[in-house]
């Protein structure tokens, strides 16, 4: 069992009682090789799909661009393949602050996104829960409005900070919100 050509051949080999077989048989042999051969292609195949899962590794892009609906063409740089893959990854569902803040920028916004820790202390002096279970992440967003635009329905908030709506970032901020999250967008005059 030493000349075996495979690592998967001889491990298996390893696992066999040493006094129940002969290990120099030919059908012994030849049975660990086959198997031992078969389990290092699937062994290679899985190292592949564990690459192909980023998409930054390249190895399965094509996978990636029809999953993602984009054209396969394989005229373009790898580089400039897995750069399409990103962006249109990024566009349709993009949790990170980075992609917010530039969504918010294409749309003529400047905003800050501040996650403060909600406060976890159990109960109030009035026996009342003083944080949301179904609410696990938060997160302001500072929005500045130029003086042009500044203006719409006005409301006075908690801090007295002249409030105004915009549905359509607001729509924005609804479609890429993870689960469990609860936000409160601020505008103000900037």
């Amino acid at each position: 069992m030493a000349n075996l050509q495979s690592e998967h051949a001889k491990a298996l080999g390893r696992l066999l009682p040493p006094v129940s077989y002969n290990v120099r048989g030919e059908f012994l042999y030849r049975s660990l090789l086959i198997d031992g051969l078969q389990l290092d292609r699937v062994h290679v195949k899985g190292l592949q799909v564990l690459e192909g899962i980023n998409p930054l590794t390249g190895v399965m892009i094509g996978d990636w661009e029809r999953v993602t609906g984009l054209i396969k063409n394989k005229n373009k740089p790898l580089d400039e393949r897995i750069k399409a893959v990103i962006d249109k990854l990024n566009d349709q569902a993009s949790l990170s602050i980075p992609y917010i803040v530039d969504k918010a920028k294409q749309l003529g916004y400047t905003i800050k996104i501040i996650e403060p820790e909600p406060f976890r202390a159990g109960e109030s002096w009035a026996g009342e829960v003083l944080w949301d279970e179904g609410v696990k992440w938060m997160f302001f967003v500072d929005i500045g409005v130029p003086e042009v635009l500044y203006r719409g329905e006005y409301r006075l908030d908690l801090y007295g900070v002249d409030m105004i709506s915009d549905p359509v970032f607001e729509a924005l901020l609804n479609q890429v919100q993870p689960a469990y999250t609860k936000y409160w967008i601020r505008y103000y005059n900037g």
